[in-house]
């Protein structure tokens, strides 16, 4: 409640147009995130054999970080087209906006 009544300012910025700084913000994470691991390349180097059970788990991990890094990949190229109004502004995508603006993310 306190957040609520203090003036917004994207942490580290001081534009005076909210889009640009969560335009600035999100183009450079998106920049920054990792290409998505190649699967099958894992799986020739780490064989999910019996004996070796680690790589299993390995496997699911990257797996799961490439479904996260496709989602975040995602909300972040829905929320510019958002903010250049190509889509309509859902509250998801809000709160992902108010959250980069507030520097939460």
């Amino acid at each position: 409640a306190v957040l609520l009544t203090q003036p917004r300012q994207l942490a580290g910025q001081g534009g005076a147009d909210p889009s640009q700084d969560v335009t600035a913000v999100a183009t450079d994470m998106l920049r920054q995130l990792p290409e998505d691991f190649d699967l099958e390349v894992t799986l020739k180097r780490w064989p999910l054999t019996y004996e070796e059970s680690m790589n299993t788990v390995l496997l699911q991990e990257l797996t799961r970080f490439n479904r996260l890094t496709a989602i975040v990949r995602r909300s972040l190229a829905e929320l510019l087209q958002a903010v250049r109004g190509e889509v309509v502004m859902s509250p998801q995508l809000d709160g992902v906006f108010n959250s980069l603006y507030d520097g939460k993310i």
